[in-house]
């Protein structure tokens, strides 16, 4: 008698999920090139003030699918970062990867400013230096898609960062502040 039950519930619940629809949340690829400005580097003192980075993004759509709901994306970055060494400083390279959230603020108009905020990790190599260090990157962003109309969407985006690693040689940890200056595309 149990195994009847459990076999009609089991016919029951498969008839009702294959006659539901599922629908796929819409996503969208960015790519993006970007200028980097170091506000306060403790971890290379001497390093370099500036320089340009080269990030890919691919995200879900997770709200604003009504006409009263704006959109919101969670996505997940993975970005690399070039500063070339400054003076007698050595050059940094940074790795950096993990999520990212855009409430976009305007809906169905022709520039779309957004809001965002990431968590990253960041995997930085340091120029005659062997290993790498490994950190965490807090990104506030503000920025624009400019909305042609089309399956690609260019966009602008300011954002601040501050980021934080331990030392090669202290046993304390360093902090890095900057500022970023970004353009891309974003694909649906």
């Amino acid at each position: 008698m149990r195994s009847r039950f459990v076999l009609i519930v089991l016919v029951f619940i498969s008839l009702n999920v294959q006659s539901q629809e599922l629908e796929k949340a819409p996503k969208q690829i960015s790519v993006e090139l970007g200028y980097r400005y170091m506000l306060s580097n403790d971890l290379v003192p001497d390093g370099g003030s500036a320089g340009y980075g080269f990030m890919i993004d691919y995200a879900w759509k997770l709200s604003g699918y009504t006409p009263s709901k704006r959109a919101v994306y969670l996505s997940v970055p993975l970005g690399y970062t070039i500063l070339p060494g400054g003076g007698a400083g050595p050059s940094q390279r940074m790795l950096n990867y993990g999520w990212a959230v855009r409430h976009m603020i305007g809906k169905g108009q022709v520039v779309q400013p957004y809001l965002g905020y990431g968590l990253l990790l960041n995997q930085v190599s340091i120029e005659g230096r062997e290993g790498q260090l490994f950190g965490h990157q807090t990104r506030f962003s503000f920025g624009s898609n400019i909305n042609p109309g089309s399956l690609i969407k260019p966009y602008i985006t300011l954002e601040y960062s501050m980021a934080r690693h331990p030392q090669f040689d202290l046993a304390e940890s360093s902090w890095l502040h900057f500022m970023e200056l970004k353009a891309g595309i974003r694909i649906k």
